[in-house]
């Protein structure tokens, strides 16, 4: 038949043909007992909306017949469209199940890199404060510097009775000389001039921390004193005036024997 053309869809025949006819769409509804709604959506080729095939399969072939149309040419339309339409129902669901599996996967990542972020930033604060107390353990069990720059050297030797003692410790701490405790200024340096005993004298400098650590540092200081100068003696006036007194005796008695030998011999009568 003409209206049958293979280009055009099965609603657009079944329409045409009852446009044709001067039909209303109610009115065939009632006249071959299928709700209007039905007809209206075969006309429309929304297929999936529709019962099932084999309820629709019947409403066409009633449509086709109360049209005066070839049902079963209807019928093959009807496959052909319905097929097509599942496919891209199929199609459609595919692409929104894809969506939504896509949905669910961004979720769960979202979720897994939350849970992950939320762990990481629990390790790194664990971290820290493991790292904090290690630096506070480390700082009380440290030992505290310390540097004596006078005398540089461990042993030293001087002419002098007095030597300089210089250094640097950490700001606030404590600096013992031989036990007892020198005035160190705020910025840790510390200077004091020592008294040295003539032979060997140990210098043994200790900084203590807060804590109670400890760092010594030993300096032998070997102070020698001067030689004194070997000058010669001289007679005194007293000991001249003595000496001259004795030397005319002692001349006498070496030069004038004869009047020696009257000396001498008078003290033995």
């Amino acid at each position: 038949m003409a209206y049958e053309t293979e280009n055009k869809t099965l609603g657009t025949l079944l329409r045409e043909r009852r446009y044709l006819l001067n039909m209303d769409l109610a009115e065939v509804a009632e006249h071959i007992q299928v709700p209007a709604k039905h007809l209206k959506r075969i006309e429309k080729g929304q297929w999936v909306s529709l019962p099932s095939a084999v309820y629709t399969k019947g409403f066409i072939r009633r449509y086709a017949r109360a049209l005066g149309m070839d049902g079963d040419r209807l019928i093959k339309k009807y496959e052909v469209e319905a097929a097509r339409a599942r496919n891209e129902v199929g199609g459609e669901e595919g692409t929104a199940k894809a969506s939504v599996r896509m949905g669910e996967t961004r979720a769960m990542l979202a979720k897994i890199t939350s849970r992950l972020t939320r762990r990481v930033f629990v390790v790194i604060v664990f971290l820290a404060v493991i790292g904090y107390v290690v630096y506070q353990l480390s700082i009380v069990f440290a030992e505290p510097a310390l540097t004596v720059t006078e005398p540089a050297a461990e042993e030293t030797i001087v002419d002098t009775s007095t030597v300089t003692l210089a250094g640097l410790t950490e700001p606030g701490g404590t600096v013992l000389l031989n036990g007892e405790q020198l005035e160190v200024s705020p910025d840790g340096t510390f200077r004091k001039d020592i008294e040295l005993l003539p032979g060997i004298n140990i210098l043994e400098v200790a900084a203590v921390s807060r804590f109670d650590r400890r760092s010594t540092v030993e300096r032998t200081i070997i102070y020698r004193e001067p030689l004194r100068p070997l000058i010669p003696s001289t007679p005194t006036p007293n000991e001249g005036e003595d000496a001259g007194e004795n030397t005319p005796e002692t001349i006498n008695a070496t030069s004038s024997p004869g009047e020696g030998a009257e000396t001498n011999t008078t003290p033995n009568n």
